[in-house]
């Protein structure tokens, strides 16, 4: 190994943030649940996280939505100039997410929804989070990039990366829909083993 754990790190760096961030929103998520008014917040997520699944198109078509949100929001933010920074915001509120999703099941359904959580919410956003995180790691590039030849003028158009950047997050929207229908069709599948 000729890399230092230091290089390593400060060469992963924005996956290494994107990673804490989420464990962050996660751990802000459960805490943030837990001290909230307790019938006012079981009522609202309830409304949120109903799992009536009517067809399979439908689950789909609505995983596929929040998803192609959560990807598109990272994709514009790194197409702006000063959005390398607001990038970030995205793991924490997935995180939160996912934690108020997890917290919802385990309070509501005690051991089933521990079992629910680990069928289905916690790969769902494992999968969700991998993908997501090479996506932000782009667009934190794409966004520093935009910045440098903005503020200090320095040539954009080399090696036609701004090609190279459209294949990448076309490629990365394409594993974004293939993950919401790996997601759905588990979901799937899965809900008539696990009833409430």
């Amino acid at each position: 190994m000729s890399e230092t754990i230091s290089e390593a790190i400060i060469k992963n760096k924005t996956v290494i943030y994107a990673i804490l961030l989420y464990l962050a929103g996660l751990f802000a998520g459960t805490v943030i649940y837990k001290t909230a008014d307790y019938k006012l917040t079981q009522a609202v997520i309830e409304n949120i996280f109903s799992s009536d699944v009517k067809s399979f198109l439908s689950l789909f078509l609505n995983k596929l939505s929040i998803y192609i949100s959560i990807y598109s929001s990272a994709v514009l933010l790194g197409m702006c100039l000063i959005g390398f920074p607001l990038i970030y915001i995205i793991p924490v509120l997935t995180g939160l997410i996912i934690s108020f999703k997890i917290a919802y099941y385990y309070s509501s359904f005690g051991i089933k929804g521990v079992v629910y959580s680990l069928l289905l919410i916690i790969p769902e956003s494992a999968a969700l989070q991998c993908v997501m995180t090479f996506t932000i790691c782009r667009a934190v590039e794409l966004s520093k990039l935009i910045y440098s030849s903005t503020v200090k003028k320095t040539d954009m158009t080399k090696d036609n990366e701004l090609k190279s950047y459209l294949k990448v997050f076309i490629i990365y929207f394409g594993l974004t829909a293939l993950t919401a229908l790996i997601n759905t069709s588990v979901q799937y599948l899965l809900s008539g083993l696990i009833t409430f």
